[in-house]
């Protein structure tokens, strides 16, 4: 006969928080996305619009084909190989707390996957490329 715990099911992985520097909650990995690993921006006036995609090669694409950074080892790098972004086991400080309920938007059927060769023009080349939610957001399809 089966004790309690032998009936326990297995858990489900969850959403991987990403924060920015200050320990803000910027933006959510969804683990379970039937399109793979989607990087989904978590504060308004954004929140809940997928804009990158983590490759199994942990290289960061932007929803609009362009590589935006690289996720090792729970941290977020741009492409300057700074680290701008953090989960809660590797952020060095006290963390804010976010959002609890945001919807998820759609992914667009149109967006490029790990697309080399379909890169389009950076939205805004000014960016600042220290700014977690400023990368994310250059990754969008649409200008956000």
């Amino acid at each position: 006969m089966l004790n309690q715990q032998d009936q326990t099911p297995p858990t489900q992985p969850s959403d991987i928080y990403l924060y920015d520097s200050s320990g803000t909650p910027v933006a959510v990995i969804d683990v379970q996305h039937p399109r793979g690993l989607i990087i989904f921006l978590t504060n308004r006036p954004y929140a809940g619009k997928p804009v990158a995609q983590l490759s199994e090669s942990s290289i960061v694409y932007g929803l609009n084909g362009n590589q935006i950074g690289v996720y090792k080892k729970e941290v977020f790098y741009n492409n300057a190989n700074l680290a701008i972004g953090f989960t809660s086991n590797t952020f060095d400080g006290q963390l804010r707390p976010g959002p609890q309920n945001f919807n998820k938007f759609g992914v667009p059927k149109d967006y490029a996957p790990n697309a080399r060769g379909f890169e389009r023009e950076p939205q805004n080349p000014s960016q600042n490329d220290s700014s977690l939610q400023e990368v994310l957001k250059s990754g969008a399809i649409e200008k956000l």
